[in-house]
């Protein structure tokens, strides 16, 4: 006898997805259902995480999402990752179905109210099948999309594996889901929008930590040990992040070495933390004693931009029109051939979202979009300057997540 799945009772926790958002993609698209298949995307549109897809693609995890009024989601998983079924704060699926095998003892032993262990042992109790991609055709199956329009996320199946589910599903008409899964993250759920506002906030305040415990003689890579340090006391782990000083601030990307602060250096910090699996984006920036003429004099520039971009920020204006207006502030404030291809992005379970602020992006803001703007310069053998912050558009404005304001902060004070 085939199982249907573990049927799993929502919690009261709230769903990263916008769920009308998503629904409203799907039917306007004509589109019966959703399949991601990525790291990011399966966690988005399931709240499951899975170790071992997060740490390599060949772990095949795969959620799936219907046209239905409220969250239904069914995720595919390896045996040996369904220990995660449930863990606290997160929204269970209603349904995982389960592919391969796994050892685990005691299964016949798990006492009331062991919710993970229970969850697991009744995963590992389910009749298993050998796939993932067969678990998945199944779960499509038995939620009646057998011949349906279903949008896949290519991007996370291993080889082969997109033929396989067509052959599994011949009257399904599979189409990609990228564009889907884009466009249904662009405005986040107010879930989202509360992990991102503490994402920011941790960074911001990290590096605040960071620059005053700094001084002269510090390598680079001891001032981000303790911006790292303070980030994982706040609850946020390490992500990607560029922390230079001196004339290295003009590398754009550069990574914390061994050169050790000195009088007059800028100390530029770029990127950010994790947290609840989100990332942060912001710019911070210090200075080694007192800034000089053209340092305090660019810096401001590059801030002027940044507030410009900040105060045009409100639904219906398009990306194109916030480019302009920082462009235009820093060119108005001393720095007449200022260039760039872009001056933000989105944010949210990844570093970029959508969508890009751009000279020829004219797609409009709408209420809900996590956005990060930012005017930095890069001038090879001097430095760099950049300000950069975090901000979610509301329905008359922005709201800026951060509360260390966006200045030149002495190191060591």
């Amino acid at each position: 006898m085939e199982s249907d799945g573990i049927v799993k009772k929502l919690t009261r926790s709230e769903s990263l997805v916008p769920w009308p958002r998503l629904q409203s993609v799907l039917a306007d698209r004509g589109l019966d259902a959703l399949v991601a298949t990525s790291h990011v995307n399966v966690t988005y549109l399931s709240d499951f995480w899975s170790m071992s897809q997060w740490s390599r693609r060949s772990a095949q995890v795969h959620a799936v999402a219907g046209v239905t009024p409220e969250r239904d989601v069914d995720v595919v998983v390896p045996a040996g990752n369904a220990d995660l079924v449930y863990v606290e704060g997160r929204v269970p699926p209603r349904r995982v179905w389960v592919y391969g095998s796994f050892v685990v003892r005691g299964l016949e032993r798990v006492a009331d109210g062991q919710r993970e262990a229970i969850a697991f042992r009744d995963a590992l109790m389910q009749e298993s099948v050998p796939t993932p991609i067969e678990a998945l055709a199944k779960a499509l199956e038995r939620r009646g999309l057998g011949a349906s329009k279903i949008a896949v996320e290519y991007a996370g199946f291993v080889d082969g594996a997109l033929a396989e589910l067509s052959r599994r599903l011949p009257r399904a008409s599979l189409v990609s889901g990228e564009e889907v899964l884009r466009k249904v993250r662009e405005v986040k759920s107010p879930r989202e929008i509360e992990i991102l506002r503490t994402a920011a906030r941790n960074s911001d305040q990290a590096f605040a930590a960071a620059a005053s415990h700094a001084c002269e003689g510090m390598a680079e890579r001891e001032v981000e040990s303790l911006l790292f340090s303070e980030l994982v006391r706040l609850g946020s782990s390490p992500f990607l992040s560029s922390l230079t000083a001196g004339a290295r601030t003009a590398l754009p990307n550069g990574q914390a070495g061994g050169y050790e602060l000195q009088p007059g250096d800028l100390l530029r910090f770029d990127g950010g933390g994790r947290y609840q699996l989100y990332t942060s984006d912001i710019a911070r920036m210090g200075i080694v004693g007192r800034p000089t003429e053209r340092q305090g004099r660019y810096y401001a520039a590059m801030r002027e931009g940044l507030e410009a971009a900040i105060a045009a920020t409100r639904p219906g204006v398009a990306c194109s029109a916030i480019f302009a207006a920082a462009i235009r502030a820093v060119r108005a404030n001393r720095i007449p051939d200022y260039e760039r291809t872009h001056v933000g992005h989105g944010i949210g379970i990844e570093n970029y979202d959508g969508p890009q602020f751009t000279e020829s992006n004219d797609q409009l803001l709408e209420p809900g979009m996590v956005i990060c703007l930012e005017t930095p310069y890069y001038e090879l053998g001097w430095g760099g300057v950049q300000a950069e912050d975090t901000l979610v558009v509301t329905d008359n404005g922005a709201e800026r997540f951060t509360t260390q304001p966006a200045e030149l902060v002495p190191v060591g004070i």
